[in-house]
């Protein structure tokens, strides 16, 4: 762990710097004895802690502790800001910037290994939640409808076994969620042929096909199903065409005039995304 420490009392700084170093899980300890060399350290550099003094004076006589904790959260918004002053009354101000903690001189060992102990704890809680964000996005399905229509799970292209299981998916994300009846998948995926018992009966095999292949990447939750009925769990999914509709810049930008494009019907939704294009520029 690298840790700062400011204070522009030299004697106070030592004693900080000697109870700092004296720790297992510290293995740098940065001292400075003003505020303008250590927001210059800050511009290039980073640190998991910062113990500052909050009595701190520019050559102006501007009190400036308050003042340097936001600007190393400005630089730094990882490093966890520790006040070390003997003047209690600034505790409020101090905690409104959200610090980790708050010791009034003289510094203990004692009490400094409290707040490093928080603040690993701290380090480690956010750890496991990035981790966790991971895992999550990871375990998402991954929708591509700009340019032709891909699926990911886990970073990995999705498999069908039927190319018209994969297209009656599109179909299903494109439809945004709503429900779409086994005749109006007849007319979409085979409109060259009279909707009978037999396109009926390869919408059925089709839907099964689908629902196998999500099944086995463990994802059997993704659609809601009815008598006649089926469609898409659109919160499941991470999906650029619904990014866009939700007015997301990244992906209104990443949209480069191609919308599911081995699909011909999905050729008349380009019209209205080049309106929407349009419209944000």
């Amino acid at each position: 762990m690298t840790v700062v420490a400011v204070d522009d009392e030299e004697i106070s700084l030592m004693c900080l710097e000697a109870v700092l170093d004296s720790m297992d899980d510290v293995d740098k300890v940065l001292t400075f004895t003003n505020a303008e060399d250590t927001i210059d350290f800050f511009k290039n550099g980073k640190a998991d802690a910062a113990f500052l003094d909050i009595q701190l004076y520019l050559s102006g006589g501007t009190l400036n502790g308050l003042m340097l904790a936001a600007k190393i959260k400005e630089l730094c918004p990882t490093c966890h800001v520790v006040f070390v002053t003997s003047c209690p009354e600034y505790a409020v101000d101090a905690f409104k910037l959200h610090v980790s903690g708050y010791i009034v001189k003289p510094v203990t060992r004692e009490a400094a290994r409290k707040e490093l102990d928080y603040i690993i704890m701290e380090k480690k809680a956010a750890s496991n939640l990035f981790s966790q964000k991971l895992d999550e996005e990871e375990s998402r399905v991954r929708v591509q409808c700009f340019g032709n229509f891909e699926i990911f799970y886990q970073n990995k292209p999705v498999v069908f076994q039927l190319s018209k299981a994969k297209e009656l998916f599109a179909y299903l994300v494109h439809r945004k969620g709503a429900s779409v009846s086994m005749a109006e998948l007849a007319a979409v995926l085979f409109e060259d042929k009279e909707d009978g018992l037999s396109v009926q009966s390869q919408i059925r095999n089709l839907v099964a096909s689908m629902r196998k292949t999500f099944t086995a990447l463990g994802c059997p939750d993704l659609f809601n199903k009815s008598r006649g009925y089926i469609s898409i769990k659109t919160d499941l999914v991470d999906c650029d065409y619904y990014s866009f509709m939700s007015g997301d810049s990244d992906a209104i930008n990443e949209y480069s005039g191609e919308y599911m494009a081995q699909y011909s019907w999905a050729e008349f939704t380009v019209g209205y995304l080049e309106g929407v294009v349009n419209r944000e520029i």
